[in-house]
């Protein structure tokens, strides 16, 4: 039962910081400029020794990390667009669209933020 209470709080969490990265998307035109794939897939690479370092961890565990912002941002950008939106998503509608980059640099906003808390 606790770890349903830990997966509801993690997926609210991860949710809370798509709806971050929208809004300062929406907000700001630098952010919302940069919101793009290759500042995503780069700003995911640097994650990767920026972790090791940090955590005196192995390649193995940085490039783990660094996964976990995408495969969150692929679930909530699926239960925003066909759970949460009133108008579904056509067939023609691109997936990987610009508010799909504008959650993920929220959600990699709580990945960077989660360095700071120790990871032993």
């Amino acid at each position: 039962m606790i770890y349903l209470f830990a997966v509801i709080f993690a997926l609210l969490l991860y949710l809370a910081f798509y709806y971050l990265g929208i809004f300062l998307c929406k907000k700001n035109k630098f952010f919302n400029q940069q919101a793009n794939k290759n500042i995503a897939i780069i700003l995911s690479v640097i994650l990767i020794p920026l972790v090791m370092t940090t955590d005196n961890e192995v390649l193995a565990y940085g490039i783990g990390y660094s996964f976990s912002p995408i495969i969150a941002t692929l679930v909530c950008h699926f239960l925003v667009t066909q759970v949460f939106n009133q108008k579904k998503m056509r067939k023609k509608d691109i997936f990987f669209n610009k508010i799909y980059y504008q959650g993920f640099l929220g959600i990699l906003i709580l990945s960077y933020l989660a360095l700071l808390l120790p990871a032993n």
